[in-house]
């Protein structure tokens, strides 16, 4: 198995088939239309009066007590989109990913990373070789933290590896308010920490939540990822039977 990031593949679209279209329910991304003028300083709200680094710790924090969420990536480099749901929980976690023909799920449990993935993703965006990608398509591997590929299986799919995902670096600056799904909302660009830049939107009235998170790379990759049902409880259970990777993978 390749051990390059997996977010970092994602975001690239480095895959050699042609990847599912985006959903059509997304929130539109904010717009002349649909974005509010920032409110005054005497107006504005405690998040907005806070510095760009402060906010994004602030997000970060609350996200952490929430310990869970959903969400949806939808990622696309020219003519070619992808489209990734997760539900993440504090320690535990789900991933689907749809690509066109080729379709993955990843299940984060109790420290253990179970991969399901149909024969054209194990070969052409997982690096298996032709016959062990044939033999275990859509049967259960599973990864233990020893295994090459692990980290990059089980990002995302806990909170803290979600936090780090989007934990923006750089020279942080803040946008003008603005709304996504009619919540008011704060943006932060910085560097992201795959490469490129990101732009992530803090809910500016309330608990400081992201709403959703814009990447873009110099590749001509972008990606939005959105937010939803944080705090919701994610159960997750391990699939019986699955194949230690040590023993689907000699080579």
């Amino acid at each position: 198995m390749n051990a390059h990031s997996l977010t970092t593949r994602i975001l690239s679209l480095a895959i050699s088939l042609a990847l599912a279209a985006c959903t059509s329910g997304s929130d539109p991304k904010p717009s002349a239309g649909s974005s509010s003028p920032a409110p005054s300083a005497s107006s504005g709200s405690a998040t907005e009066a806070l510095s760009a680094g402060d906010i994004l710790a602030a997000a970060a924090a609350a996200a952490t007590a929430k310990g869970s969420v959903h969400t949806v990536a939808t990622l696309k480099q020219g003519k070619e989109s992808a489209k990734v749901v997760n539900d993440t929980g504090t320690s535990d976690g789900r991933q689907v990913i749809t690509s066109g023909k080729q379709h993955t799920e990843i299940l984060l449990v109790e420290g253990i990373a179970y991969l399901r993935a149909n024969e054209e993703a194990l070969r052409d965006f997982f690096g298996f070789p032709a016959d062990e990608a044939s033999r275990y398509a859509d049967e259960w591997l599973s990864f233990t933290i020893s295994d090459a590929g692990y980290g990059e299986l089980v990002e995302t799919l806990d909170m803290p590896s979600l936090i780090e995902n989007i934990t923006l670096t750089g020279d942080l600056t803040k946008t003008a308010v603005t709304t996504i799904g009619g919540k008011r909302v704060i943006g932060i660009r910085g560097e992201h920490p795959q490469g490129g830049t990101g732009t992530v939107y803090v809910a500016a009235d309330g608990e400081p939540l992201p709403v959703r998170m814009d990447m873009a790379d110099p590749n001509g990759s972008s990606g939005s990822l959105m937010f939803s049902e944080w705090g919701k409880n994610v159960r997750v259970k391990a699939p019986s039977g699955a194949t230690p990777l040590s023993d689907a993978v000699t080579a």
